[in-house]
């Protein structure tokens, strides 16, 4: 049974890294198709798992919330289950629902950062920019190496930013520059956002020609090509 299991959820895994990572659809709906085909001996509450990590992934998050909420019925102290509830809670804009989740993840699974992160998106889409602050800073208390994974420093700086707290913005967008070259093009273009919104244009582009030459770097041709739209802006915006 276990070895059924570990199948369909590695093809359900393989679905996931077609759909958001690839954008190759087709690919991930025919592991998606394996996945639903190995789940007739499989018990009922591990093919709900499985059909609501499909759902979630399809972005069909009404059927991925309907199908947690039948397995967490169940077994209501799974907190792999109980996030991705609160996940799909999150994406569907159902803000109240998902902070009660992720709440009360956060007093029984309040190691894990994610639950932080989560409720900082929350504080922030509500206009709660000061919770949102106090959250990223819990969760990156928590696996300080977050702070420059992914979008999330990005993200971090922008809570500062809009709070008006220009320094303490750039001291978070300037620690994505000790990483590899695609980290350090974000932090550039990170910065040359902060400096475009102060109205300093020329620093702006400065910083942006930096981020190109990590392009380079990394072969990023995509990110090259919008950072030459973002100066080509901006020039015209400095006159």
């Amino acid at each position: 049974r276990r070895h059924r299991l570990d199948f369909a959820m590695a093809h359900v895994a393989l679905g996931q890294l077609y759909y958001w990572y690839t954008n190759h659809r087709p690919e991930g709906d025919a592991h998606f198709t394996r996945a639903l085909a190995l789940l007739n001996r499989l018990p009922a509450a591990e093919q709900l798992i499985v059909r609501a990590d499909i759902a979630g992934a399809r972005d069909d998050r009404a059927g991925a919330i309907d199908l947690l909420r039948a397995y967490l019925r169940r077994y209501p102290d799974d907190p792999v289950a109980t996030f991705a509830l609160g996940y799909n809670y999150m994406r569907s804009h159902q803000y109240q629902p998902a902070r009660e989740v992720f709440t009360r993840l956060a007093t029984t699974d309040s190691l894990n950062y994610g639950v932080w992160i989560d409720l900082s998106v929350i504080d922030r889409s509500q206009g709660d920019l000061r919770g949102a602050l106090a959250a990223s800073a819990r969760a990156f208390a928590l696996d300080p190496a977050a702070e420059t994974r992914g979008s999330l420093n990005n993200e971090y700086g922008g809570i500062y930013l809009s709070l008006g707290l220009y320094d303490s913005a750039a001291i978070v967008f300037r620690k994505m520059l000790a990483g590899d070259a695609s980290q350090r093009s974000d932090g550039y273009q990170s910065l040359a956002f902060l400096d475009a919104w102060l109205g300093r244009y020329a620093l702006a582009v400065s910083h942006l020609d930096s981020a190109i030459v990590m392009d380079r770097a990394s072969s990023d041709t995509a990110a090259e090509a919008r950072h030459r739209l973002f100066i080509a802006e901006l020039e015209r915006s400095g006159g």
